[in-house]
């Protein structure tokens, strides 16, 4: 996921977006690093994780 985030803000990109099924333990994982759930939708959940300015991760 680092690499993904440093991937996207070389190339301008300011957000990654994912979809994990909301019973999958996995979605833990990516809360803590730093996806925030933006819907459910049939049982998938949503979510992003928003580059900051300063440029930490």
């Amino acid at each position: 996921m680092r690499q993904a985030r440093a991937i996207a803000r070389q190339r301008g990109h300011p957000r990654l977006q994912l979809r994990v099924y909301a019973e999958n333990p996995a979605r833990a994982l990516y809360a803590r690093l730093g996806f925030a759930e933006e819907a459910v939708i049939d049982g998938t959940l949503h979510m992003a994780w928003v580059a900051s300015r300063s440029g930490a991760a």
